[in-house]
């Protein structure tokens, strides 16, 4: 049974303009996914977004700032995950969640807010961000959200992962690879992208892929309102399977380097030259 439709707007104390136009944006959005937050899982939010507001006038964070579009194109972005998640009957209700390259908290930070039951982990490669994220966790109280300084691709990669996200981080080729070995058996690897991949991207995908042992799913596609027009998105989501990340695909067996003995070799050519 879906959860009722939120009512973000309903409030007992009066609400900012912008904090209303941000309400206001996010609002038919997760309605129309069935994504129910209470009062204050909204207040979280925009807690959130507050402090990323005020953090990037020092440390450059995002360029989407004005509150309707931060509500739609960084919020409800992050959490068509969570409306996704709702449909597959393999996501465990106490999921073990990954955000690889999470930035200024996006989706890390409104999935622990919306799923309190998942386990979520957030890394990135610079320092500053994962202080950001660190911060704004504690003082918005979340237990299920912790923070690595790393990157994907060098850390120990643990494969206990239930889900493994990445938004705006990479190309498929070679974000697969860095996101594969951080997946169990069973796991999703689930990829924000827009609703059209470039054909030499798809290509590229699919083959690293199924080198991987990786088995592309349906996937989600989703609109975000815009004052342009519908921004058509999707998640390419992917299974591990038994034999996947393990690492980069297997290379090609190198060849052993020859030593060439350097006056052999001039012998050889001298003798050439007089046939």
């Amino acid at each position: 049974m879906r959860d009722a439709p939120p009512d973000l707007t309903s409030t007992a104390a009066p609400v900012a303009e912008d904090d209303r136009a941000f309400l206001e944006a996010l609002s038919p959005v997760l309605s129309g996914w069935g994504v129910a937050l209470d009062s204050r899982q909204l207040s979280l939010l925009l807690s959130h977004y507050h402090a990323v507001v005020e953090t990037n006038r020092v440390m450059n964070l995002t360029r989407i700032v004005s509150p309707a579009d931060a509500a739609v194109m960084h919020v409800a972005d992050a959490l068509s995950v969570v409306a996704w998640a709702a449909t597959e009957p393999c996501v465990p209700a106490a999921a073990n969640v990954l955000d690889v390259g999470t930035g200024a908290g996006f989706p890390a930070i409104p999935v622990a807010i919306a799923r309190p039951a998942w386990r979520v982990t957030a890394i990135d490669g610079t320092g500053k961000k994962v202080a950001f994220v660190g911060r704004t966790a504690a003082s918005l109280g979340l237990p299920n959200l912790r923070v690595l300084h790393a990157r994907a691709e060098h850390a120990a990669s643990t494969g206990e992962y239930d889900l493994v996200l990445a938004r705006a981080v990479a190309k498929l080729d070679p974000l697969l690879t860095w996101l594969a070995p951080w997946a169990r058996v069973g796991g999703f690897i689930v990829a924000y992208k827009n609703a059209e991949l470039t054909p030499d991207e798809a290509d590229a995908g699919a083959a690293l892929a199924s080198r991987l042992a990786l088995a592309e799913t349906e996937g989600y596609s989703y609109n975000l309102p815009d004052e342009s027009g519908p921004a058509m998105r999707q998640l390419r989501i992917y299974v591990r399977g038994s034999g996947a990340g393990q690492g980069a695909p297997d290379a090609p067996p190198r060849q052993p380097r020859r030593r060439t003995n350097t006056r052999t070799q001039k012998h050889k050519e001298r003798k050439r030259g007089r046939r």
